[in-house]
C-alpha cells in the first residue's frame, strides 16, 4: 500500500501478487535471512503471514500452484503444511518429529481424523507448531 497508505483489497491485485512473489524469492535467495531457505521453509514463511502481510486469496492460489511445480527431476515436490491444513488420507512424506527430536509419526503414515486431532493437541500442549511434510495428491 506504500506510498498511498492503501490496505487490504484497495491495494491493486498485481501489487499483492508481486509482494508475495518477491518475498518468496528473497527467502529462497537468503537476502533477508542469514541463510537461504528451501522451498518448504519459504512456503511456510508465506503461510504464516497469510491474512497478516499477504492477501489470503493470493496465498491460497500461490500455494496451490507451488504444489504443482515439479522439481528438477520432474517429480512433484512434497508439500509442507501446518496442522490446520491437514486432511484425512494425506500421507506423510517425512517422519513427523517434535522439537525435542522424538518421532511422533513415521514417514508414509496415512493420516485420519484421529491422528490429525492428536497432532493438533500435541501442538497445543507443546506450545510449538510443526512443519508437516506430505505427499501431494495425485
Amino acid at each position: 500500500g506504500y506510498p498511498d497508505h492503501l490496505s487490504g483489497l484497495s491495494i491493486p491485485l498485481g501489487a499483492r501478487i508481486l509482494a508475495l512473489a518477491e518475498d518468496y524469492d528473497t527467502a529462497l535467495m537468503g537476502t533477508s535471512f542469514s541463510k537461504p531457505l528451501n522451498q518448504a521453509g519459504a512456503s511456510l514463511l508465506i503461510q504464516d503471514s497469510k491474512g497478516i502481510r499477504y492477501d489470503p486469496t493470493v496465498v491460497d492460489a500461490f500455494l496451490k500452484e507451488l504444489g504443482r511445480v515439479k522439481n528438477t527431476n520432474g517429480v512433484i515436490a512434497d508439500l509442507v503444511l501446518r496442522s490446520g491444513q491437514l486432511l484425512p488420507d494425506m500421507t506423510l512424506a517425512q517422519d513427523l518429529i517434535a522439537l525435542n527430536g522424538d518421532i511422533l509419526l513415521p514417514k508414509e503414515q496415512v493420516l485420519n481424523e484421529h491422528l490429525i486431532d492428536q497432532i493438533r493437541s500435541f501442538e497445543r500442549i507443546d506450545g510449538h507448531t510443526l512443519a508437516i511434510y506430505v505427499h501431494p495428491k495425485k
